[in-house]
């Protein structure tokens, strides 16, 4: 039950994490879409698990999805990109290692 209610409020700080990314992104006007599609993979990720649609595969599909999100964002450094600035680099320090942190850690208690 214990486990219930950590992995329960993880998942609530996961989504809002992504969101609030998202938002300062449009808001600043400058939309990374490798960076929003990253934060949709995460939030289909949380949707799917909890509705229960991974009952036996949540463990495996878990890390899947946090390497595929891992992966987004790596490929969002390394790429040249002329959009990319150090503000916008540090902003995904900001919102990708707490969000890589947490999904570890939920997985973990799942």
């Amino acid at each position: 039950m214990q486990n219930s209610k950590v992995s329960k409020r993880l998942g609530i700080a996961i989504v809002i994490i992504q969101l609030l990314d998202i938002i300062i992104h449009v808001a600043l006007g400058r939309p990374e879409p490798l960076r929003i599609v990253s934060n949709i993979v995460i939030l289909s990720w949380m949707f799917i698990v909890q509705m229960g649609w991974l009952e036996g595969w949540k463990r495996p599909f878990s890390f899947i999805v946090i390497g595929i999100y891992a992966l987004l964002n790596l490929i969002f450094i390394v790429l040249p990109n002329i959009l990319t600035t150090p503000e916008l680099i540090f902003m995904l320090a900001v919102f990708v290692f707490p969000t890589l942190g947490l999904s570890a850690w939920r997985t973990k208690n799942a």
